[in-house]
């Protein structure tokens, strides 16, 4: 299991200076990724787009790069082309000896001239790709460990809500054989609160009594949500665990559960029922994080 909730980050030393990338992810619908780079790698974008997408099946993801160029490298590798400058030089004295100017040239408009300048080669895009990528990836892969640590801890604390919904379970298995008892105590007391004599019609209270413990039955509801909790526990264990499948399986717990509360006759069903409804919603809120 994976959690949609990480963190990655990754960092080397290149020729194009020091390269760090980051990427967050947090919970989402589908992949969602958003990439802020620096002008010098925007073309690569699509290939990093694709890489996120190779690695990740879901999450709203931001990814950064920052690349801290070496200002004192470029700096030294400036250097003045002397053979350039003396050309300017020299056409700039005969040109001044041609009008009858009796002083040395001014070097310092020369020294403006782009072309005297030696500056170190833009890195090529081949250059940057294989500065960048490897980078980026590294990040991917720690952002995925981060993703299944957080996954190890979904999973642990789903085993422990699934083993407080066991012994309810079984609490609520003890009502059944009471059943018909409780719906005929209860429809008694209905009767005595609308000051009717229950020994009035004693064939007609057991009728009742008996079609109402046929409506309040939960036999089929318990054992649905026992299969659904079975399938659950299977799926969070499972190699490839898909978040929309657990949502749908806690969609599917939630209808049985509402449906016992709707047909409960006692208090201590409709109490077991509540708490049932707060696992269930603990649990559905930590499935929006799963993957």
């Amino acid at each position: 299991m994976k959690s949609m909730t990480g963190y990655g980050r990754a960092q080397a030393n290149t020729p194009l200076g020091i390269i760090t990338a980051e990427i967050t992810s947090v919970n989402h619908r589908n992949l969602d990724i958003r990439l802020r780079l620096p002008d010098l790698c925007r073309f690569l974008e699509i290939e990093l787009r694709v890489a996120c997408k190779d690695t990740l099946r879901r999450g709203h993801v931001e990814g950064n790069i920052k690349i801290e160029r070496d200002e004192g490298a470029i700096a030294r590798d400036i250097s003045l082309n002397l053979t350039v400058a003396r050309a300017y030089y020299e056409e700039v004295r005969k040109f001044q000896e041609s009008v009858g100017l009796d002083r040395e040239p001014d070097p310092s408009w020369i020294f403006q001239n782009p072309e005297v300048w030696q500056t170190p080669e833009a890195p090529g895009n081949d250059d940057i790709r294989a500065a960048i990528l490897p980078v980026f990836r590294e990040a991917l892969r720690n952002l995925v460990m981060a993703r299944e640590a957080e996954g190890r801890k979904l999973t642990a604390f789903f085993e422990e809500k699934l083993k407080e919904i066991d012994p309810i379970l079984k609490e609520i298995d003890s009502f059944m054989p009471d059943l018909p008892r409780l719906v005929r105590e209860s429809l008694i007391k209905r009767l005595e609160e609308l000051k009717m004599d229950p020994a009035l019609n004693p064939d007609r209270l057991a009728q009742e009594a008996a079609y109402l413990a046929q409506r309040a039955d939960i036999t089929e509801e318990v054992s649905r949500l026992a299969s659904h909790l079975k399938a659950f526990r299977e799926k969070i264990l499972g190699e490839k665990v898909s978040g929309r499948e657990l949502d749908f399986t806690i969609q599917e717990m939630n209808r049985e559960v509402n449906t016992m509360g709707s047909k409960s006759v006692s208090y201590d069903l409709s109490s077991h029922v509540i708490r049932l409804k707060e696992i269930l919603n603990q649990l559905r809120e930590q499935v929006q994080n799963v993957e």
